[in-house]
């Protein structure tokens, strides 16, 4: 039997990295954001090797793992760090197009650059969702919607777990994935975002909450009906290591209810 997931207590994207784990910024998150900025500007002279690196500490260990593969420079990094600082100093968040909108172009072209978005930002185009999410570091998003997928900017992004899904259902995720690779977890996060999304409510034929642990519990249940039912037509050790992988998250969701009851 698996055993219950104990991820850390200080386990998050600005203190580890871990691909796939994508969480909802909270007061802490804030908090730490500006308590880590504060200590880099009041501590640390501009363009010192020592300021560079607290970079990390302020941006967090994810967001420095993404830009180092996409090759954002510094100076990019430590001006992305200053506009995050304004926006949530100067109560850019409550409404984030406005915040964005007010930047110099030079400014928006950081953001861009740092999100790796292909078109200028525009905006007054921008959804709350999508302007809230440019101005997060990497590790960190918003679904105000609830629908499984976070507008980043005028772009789609899909995570699984999704950002708000309960903390049980991402422990289960984190502990079944521990030793997968990257793209392993890739595909079975795909089709499990995939699965979710056409996963309908008793009462309407509406996406699943991502919500709720109950959309979870009924999406696995799903995965394992067609492992089941296509079983003839899968490569080989496909249906053994797929039957392994959700049986093992429907346990561990199992566990999580036992120890809430």
């Amino acid at each position: 039997m698996p055993a219950e997931p104990t991820p850390p207590a200080d386990d998050n994207p600005l203190t580890s990295f871990r691909y796939g784990n994508v969480v909802a910024p909270d007061k802490a998150f804030f908090d730490s954001f500006q308590r880590r900025f504060a200590v880099m500007e009041r501590e640390l002279p501009p363009a010192s090797d020592s300021r560079q690196a607290a970079l990390t500490s302020v941006l967090g260990v994810t967001h420095t793992e993404f830009q180092n593969r996409r090759g954002v420079s510094e100076d990019d990094r430590a001006r992305f760090a200053e506009i995050l600082h304004r926006a949530y100093t100067g109560r850019g968040m409550e409404d984030p197009a406005a915040f964005l909108e007010s930047l110099p172009a030079a400014d928006l072209e950081v953001v861009r650059r740092t999100h790796g978005l292909v078109e200028p930002i525009q905006p007054r185009s921008l959804s709350r969702e999508g302007a809230y999410n440019l101005l997060l570091p990497d590790g960190y998003m918003v679904d105000f919607n609830h629908d499984g997928l976070s507008d980043v900017g005028a772009a789609k992004a899909g995570v699984f777990p999704p950002v708000d899904a309960p903390a049980e259902v991402r422990d289960a995720w984190l502990k079944a994935t521990e030793h997968m690779s990257e793209t392993e977890m890739m595909v079975y996060g795909m089709n499990l975002s995939l699965g979710l999304s056409s996963t309908a409510q008793p009462s309407a034929q509406e996406p699943a909450p991502a919500n709720t642990t109950a959309s979870y519990r009924s999406l696995i249940d799903t995965m394992l009906q067609r492992n089941e039912e296509f079983r003839a037509f899968l490569a080989p050790g496909q249906y053994e290591r797929d039957r392994a992988f959700y049986g093992q998250l429907q346990e561990l969701l199992r566990i999580a209810d036992r120890a809430s009851a």
